[in-house]
């Protein structure tokens, strides 16, 4: 159960469960704030917002990504993407240009851009169209995506070193690190911090 409070004086926290119906049933996977303030909770069997009507699929989202164009994102591991329009609050299945049996990561930045990645590609959208970029060798996990603060899009997966996508419209690079090709991404945590020189100064935690 997830305690709910209205912010307002003299108004009472509310309790979501799905024991009384207000929640969606199983694990509790994520809760998310969109720009209104409103928040989204996602368990396993589908998606909770408290104060908004909505009929959201009965599935489960593993990821979450609200854009600057008044759009949320809504992605499940079986390559399935969702986008709600929150100024006529419709939701509809978005199409991919590829097919893909597995969405691992979305992400985005403040002008509407949309990155998806799944097993064999790296999707980005902009200006209503997509390009893709696929990757040498299916992955099997993404660590990090990450968009800096001068839009470029970071990409750790379970492959060894680091992919770079430096804008919408360019190839994706691989990076590779000093390791004589020995470094494999194991761990789930890599921290990126953006000096005010441009420079972006990146570190693993293994």
């Amino acid at each position: 159960a997830i305690r709910v409070s209205a912010g307002n004086p003299g108004e009472s926290a509310q309790i979501y469960s799905f024991v009384n119906g207000r929640l969606k049933k199983g694990k509790i996977l994520s809760v998310n704030e969109d720009s209104r303030g409103m928040a989204w909770i996602r368990s396993e069997g589908g998606v909770t917002v408290p104060g908004l009507r909505v009929a959201f699929p009965e599935k489960r989202f593993d990821h979450w990504r609200e854009t600057s164009q008044g759009c949320i994102y809504l992605a499940t591991n079986d390559g399935e993407l969702w986008r709600l329009n929150t100024g006529t609050w419709k939701m509809r299945r978005v199409r991919l240009p590829i097919r893909t049996r597995e969405i691992l990561r979305i992400s985005g930045n403040a002008g509407g851009e949309l990155v998806v990645a799944t097993d064999d590609a790296l999707l980005a959208w902009h200006k209503g169209r997509w390009r893709v970029n696929r990757f040498k060798e299916r992955i099997k996990s993404v660590k990090r995506l990450f968009c800096d603060k001068t839009g470029r899009y970071w990409l750790i997966t379970d492959k060894e070193g680091a992919m770079l996508l430096p804008g919408i419209e360019s190839g994706l690079l691989t990076l590779h690190t000093d390791s004589d090709g020995n470094y494999m991404n194991r761990h789930d945590s890599w921290f990126f911090a953006l000096q005010p020189t441009g420079t972006l100064l990146m570190a693993r935690d293994g």
